[in-house]
């Protein structure tokens, strides 16, 4: 029951609802549903992972350590629509125009 609380309260949901929306406004110029793909290849890999390290270092650490990672994450990408929402101004990197720049 716990568990449901803490993804409900961290907002996991939103964001992987909303992956192709996320990083098309971010500035992802290619597929949308490429990094979409990723992030569920991930999400199942680290389920995978997690099972088996729940065994190993308890469940109640594991939980306790994924809620708080996760309500990080969400906030530090709250923050980054926060601010490109106020100051009017992308706050994402292009790695094709890094290496453009950089004569590779």
């Amino acid at each position: 029951m716990i568990e449901v609380e803490q993804k409900q309260a961290s907002g996991v949901n939103a964001v992987v609802f909303y992956t192709s929306h996320i990083f098309e406004s971010a500035g992802y110029s290619s597929d949308p549903n490429l990094p979409t793909m990723v992030v569920g290849a991930v999400l199942v890999v680290a389920t995978l992972v997690s099972s088996t390290i729940a065994d190993v270092a308890g469940r109640r650490v594991l939980l306790l350590t994924s809620g708080v990672l996760m309500t990080a994450s969400l906030a530090v990408l709250g923050l980054y629509y926060y601010l490109t929402e106020m100051l009017h101004v992308s706050l994402s990197v292009s790695l094709s125009a890094s290496a453009s720049s950089s004569g590779q």
